[in-house]
């Protein structure tokens, strides 16, 4: 392997880990989003999005 590829190769590693811990971020606050609608009880509501998002056109 080539530095060039050495360097180019840490860096995409370097980009996807932060990448995930994005994802994982957004993850967790929607989770204690859904977990805060279910205690004020919007679970109605929930499931109506997931019905319109799965809703075959």
């Amino acid at each position: 392997m080539e530095p060039e590829e050495g360097y180019v190769l840490r860096e995409w590693r370097r980009q996807n880990v932060i990448q995930l811990e994005e994802k994982e971020k957004k993850e967790k606050e929607l989770r204690a989003k859904d977990a805060a609608n279910n205690i004020t009880g919007d679970v109605p509501q929930k499931e109506l999005r997931e019905d319109k998002k799965y809703k075959i056109s």
